[in-house]
């Protein structure tokens, strides 16, 4: 199930399980218990939504009542995914929910696997193939463990630049 979206996250992943012989099922409405119908209905296997959509399915009880077993990856996408939120994913789904930091200038940046939530799980995880990430701060320099600054992400996908340098 792929949820409306306007970025490239949606696209690329339609595309790559098409291409791999997969099935997209595409909703109309953005509510839990029809999120839930369709995974019972078409057995899906890969559910990416919003946390927003995650955590209105994981505080529905109706939603409980849904067979999801067929569910081989949750995943959190386009926004921050919090802590708790993800405890309560993986108290839902069981232990096959990632999340995915991403941008559709640089594309996937980095990947929370289940593996890692026990012990990252307030983390965005590990950069993608490809990829090289670092937080800087305000000086310009890499940030130490713990100090806050900003994401910088050095992708293949990385394009140059927006149409007439509009931002």
């Amino acid at each position: 199930v792929s949820q409306s979206r306007y970025d490239g996250g949606g696209n690329t992943t339609t595309v790559s399980l098409l291409n791999s012989g997969g099935t997209v099922v595409l909703g109309t409405q953005v509510h839990p218990e029809y999120i839930m119908r369709m995974v019972e209905k078409y057995k899906v296997t890969c559910l990416m939504l919003v946390p927003v959509l995650i955590h209105m399915i994981v505080n529905t009880p109706s939603c409980s009542k849904y067979d999801s077993s067929s569910l081989k990856a949750v995943m959190g996408i386009a926004a921050p995914f919090n802590v708790d939120l993800k405890e309560k994913a993986v108290a839902f789904f069981g232990h096959k929910v990632w999340d995915l930091y991403a941008s559709t200038e640089c594309g996937p940046t980095t990947s929370l696997s289940p593996s890692m939530f026990k012990n990252k799980i307030s983390s965005v995880g590990l950069p993608m193939m490809g990829t090289t990430v670092k937080v800087i701060n305000e000086s310009g320099d890499e940030c130490q463990p713990h100090e806050v600054g900003e994401v910088y992400a050095q992708t293949l996908s990385l394009f140059s630049g927006y149409l007439n340098g509009i931002s």
